[in-house]
């Protein structure tokens, strides 16, 4: 009495899909979401496969779309942020549809997020490349860059979830260099995703274990490697840094809090990115980060820049401070020229480690 009794009960996980169209089970549902934010103070909620419920199949079409379904998420989303605004909903829906995400007046489901499919399917494919000269630059601009209902917290930035290392799939090191994910070029590599995803703009999310290079695939019946916490404590300290950095418990990163991305450098030859992020409201506190995706170390590296800007160089994530084998390459502050570079008025230079992810700031 719960579920369809036609065609639409039917899902991957059975005969299950409820009847979103009868008055009770839509309270239900409806109740049960408050309860975890009312009961027991939940700042959010992730709504699981968002696309089984829009959608008969999962898929986008609107021969097989369940409106019933799209009202239910609305009711439910337009409650809780009249209710409680400091709530966020997330949706799983990866159908990289910005209805989920729009407002009510453009006949959206009005979550404040959702999982990102045009973020992690470009950057895994990009990091786990076994070639350096076949890592397209382009894809990860457009990963940086992409956006839902023009706000970039309208998704959530992520390469490692319970879907991407289960289901026959495996965690990021372990599809850079399999058989050996604690290789330099499955640790580096995998921090460049971790790297890109913290600086994003948009939600990072880590998965669980990620921040120590975890590498066996994901099983809910199987606790983490915490050997690997202790083996791998300088990967936990870098990542805990660029987070602190992100949240503000560190100085000089508010414009990793902010919509904003300018790319300054895109070299598909050498394989190195630089792109600024930085606060258009309050110019102070931008962010300069450098992403090299080959082997290849280059020293006195030059990068377009708009202004002498004085870069500090706060975070070297390819450093031996972090990992005995990586490198001992000096990396010091941006040093500016009085050069066009990029169509620029000025050039930035720096050294880069293989592999290597610099994070500059002004502080």
């Amino acid at each position: 009495m719960y579920f369809y009794n036609d065609h639409r009960s039917d899902t991957p996980w059975g005969d299950t899909r409820p009847d979103y169209g009868r008055e009770e089970v839509r309270q239900y549902l409806r109740d049960n979401a408050l309860m975890w934010i009312e009961k027991y103070h939940c700042d959010g909620l992730r709504m699981d496969v968002t696309s089984y419920i829009r959608y008969e199949g999962g898929g986008l079409g609107y021969d097989t779309e369940i409106e019933e379904g799209n009202i239910l998420m609305r009711d439910i989303n337009m409650e809780i942020r009249e209710k409680y605004p400091h709530v966020l909903t997330i949706a799983e829906d990866l159908k990289g549809d910005s209805r989920v995400t729009d407002g009510v007046e453009y006949d959206g489901l009005m979550y404040g997020s959702q999982w990102d499919m045009n973020f992690v399917h470009p950057v895994r494919e990009v990091i786990e490349d076994t070639h350096d000269d076949g890592r397209d630059l382009e894809k990860i601009v457009g990963a940086l860059s992409f956006k839902y209902s023009n706000d970039a917290f309208s998704r959530v930035v992520y390469t490692e979830s319970h879907d991407e290392v289960a289901n026959g799939k495996a965690r990021v090191p372990e599809e850079i260099q399999p058989g050996d994910a604690e290789s330099d070029f499955a640790k580096k590599r995998a921090i460049l995703g971790m790297v890109l995803t913290l600086t994003a703009p948009g939600i990072p999310m880590l998965f669980q274990g990620q921040e120590f290079i975890e590498d066996e695939y994901f099983k809910d019946t199987e606790a983490l490697d915490w050997g690997k916490l202790e083996k791998h404590e300088g990967i936990e300290t870098l990542i805990s840094d660029i987070i602190q950095l992100r949240t503000g418990k560190m100085p000089g990163g508010k414009g990793l809090r902010s919509q904003h991305i300018e790319f300054l450098h895109v070299n598909n030859e050498t394989k190195i990115l630089a792109y600024k992020r930085f606060d258009a409201n309050d110019p102070t506190e931008p962010v300069l980060i450098i992403l090299n995706f080959s082997n290849q170390e280059y020293k006195d590296y030059g990068i377009g820049l708009n202004k002498n800007q004085p870069f500090i160089l706060k975070i070297n994530a390819g450093s031996e401070i972090y990992d005995n084998a990586f490198s001992n390459m000096e990396v010091a502050d941006v040093e500016f020229v009085d050069k066009v570079t990029d169509a620029k008025h000025f050039t930035g230079k720096m050294n880069i480690p293989a592999y290597g992810a610099l994070i500059y700031t002004m502080e």
